[in-house]
């Protein structure tokens, strides 16, 4: 599919239920609130095909970060996921 002239893949869609209702509701992301719910699931297999592409990024340290955190979550059970993302972010 072609956006504005560059070429974007589809890889997933987020299942917009009730967990992300109330996640959205309470303005904590979804996939903290409700990390065994369908859309953190669905999060987890994006972010698993984004960290596995073949085509890389630009070498930054912006894109370093932003894989290795994507690969870190992808790995995680879903409680470790949040735990993590909790500490990173200071989220009680």
């Amino acid at each position: 599919m072609a956006f504005l002239g560059a070429e974007i893949d589809n890889l997933g869609y987020i299942p917009f239920t009730r967990d992300v209702c109330a996640a959205a509701k309470s303005q904590t992301p979804f996939f903290l609130a409700f990390p065994s719910s369908p859309a953190a699931a669905a999060f987890a297999e994006i972010a698993t095909q984004l960290t596995e592409r073949s085509a890389p990024l630009q070498r930054t340290t912006e894109s370093a970060f932003l894989q290795g955190t994507l690969r870190s979550l992808a790995e995680q059970s879903p409680q470790n996921r949040r735990e993590s993302l909790q500490e990173a972010w200071a989220i009680q």
